[in-house]
């Protein structure tokens, strides 16, 4: 069924909707395995017994930013729209206001599902990743900044060449004083991320994200905010 045997795991605020459309673009039939809850496209909940012998790209991103990112996906907006209500009301019932700093505060003192979302906030390298796959012969892992898209394609052996229109184009951030204590709703959503961390927020995200961090740097990724 998977005749290309390529697989491709991805994570929610990890360019994932993007990377999904990729390679949907450049595959002609169900050639492919996305290692994803709940994606519509070429989906399983595990590993396939021979993923030894598959092809594997892994897309991640600064869990610093990644953080950032969902907070202002899922939670910027007012209670009256439909695409974030139930993600701001259900933080509500924690009885704090809103803000990044209590957003941060929750993430590490309550299990995810209480008052934050799950699906958006568990750490990358969780759910269905094994360290069994840092010995695999042959995985790439791409940052969602500089992913590249042409190596993705020679496994499809085809003459898609779009490759801008799957980029992250980075806009000029805004910077905002004091961001961590003003409402999410009320933010923007080009916000300089930095204006979101405070020297203690900043542990508190490391701590929560430690894993990641420590395997992203073993794989060159140092990253930081």
């Amino acid at each position: 069924m998977y005749k290309r045997q390529v697989i491709i795991g991805i994570n929610p605020k990890c360019g994932c909707s993007n990377i999904i459309r990729f390679f949907i673009d450049i595959s002609e039939e169900n050639r492919l395995l996305f290692i994803k809850k709940q994606t519509l496209y070429y989906s399983c909940e595990k590993l396939p017994s021979d993923y030894i012998k598959y092809k594997i790209f892994i897309i991640i991103r600064n869990p610093f930013e990644r953080l950032v990112s969902g907070v202002l996906n899922k939670y910027y907006g007012t209670y009256d729209e439909e695409k974030h209500g139930n993600y701001i009301k259900n933080f509500n019932k924690s009885g704090l206001v809103l803000n990044f700093k209590n957003f941060v505060n929750i993430l590490i003192n309550y299990p995810l599902g209480k008052y934050i979302d799950k699906h958006h906030f568990m750490p990358q390298l969780s759910e269905y990743w094994t360290d069994d796959l840092l010995k695999h012969p042959n995985i790439i892992f791409y940052d969602i900044n500089n992913v590249n898209f042409m190596e993705i394609q020679k496994c499809f052996n085809n003459d898609f060449n779009d490759y801008d229109t799957y980029k992250v184009i980075k806009k000029n951030p805004v910077i905002i004083k004091d961001a961590h204590l003003i409402e999410i709703p009320k933010l923007t959503k080009s916000i300089n991320y930095n204006c979101l961390y405070t020297k203690e927020l900043k542990q508190y995200v490391y701590n929560y994200y430690k894993n990641d961090f420590d395997i992203f740097k073993i794989l060159g990724f140092n990253y930081d905010i």
